[in-house]
């Protein structure tokens, strides 16, 4: 993977989704990590484990009833507003 990029995990507390966001750390990749439950105890999520040159920030946020935080939470880059630009003004 090259360049450093950010990555929005729905379901982080899950056993799969805290192994990826352990990976993308461990790749030197931020994270954010999201589930609509509380963060699950460090036991069980391997990115709490060690220091990884990425970073994992959680965020509590429930699909169903708060797509606005989901939103703000998404990674932004110069790509994404580029893509943005163009969907809206057809181009």
């Amino acid at each position: 993977m090259a360049g450093h990029e950010k990555y929005l995990i729905l379901g982080s507390n899950s056993f799969s989704g805290a192994t990826f966001a352990d990976f993308l750390a461990a790749e030197g990749h931020d994270v954010v990590a999201t589930s609509r439950s509380d963060e699950a105890h460090q036991a069980f999520l391997p990115y709490k484990w060690q220091k990884r040159p990425g970073r994992v920030r959680f965020r509590r946020i429930d699909l169903n009833h708060d797509l606005d935080s989901l939103k703000a939470a998404c990674p932004r880059t110069p790509d994404t507003y580029r893509e943005l630009r163009r969907a809206k003004h057809g181009r």
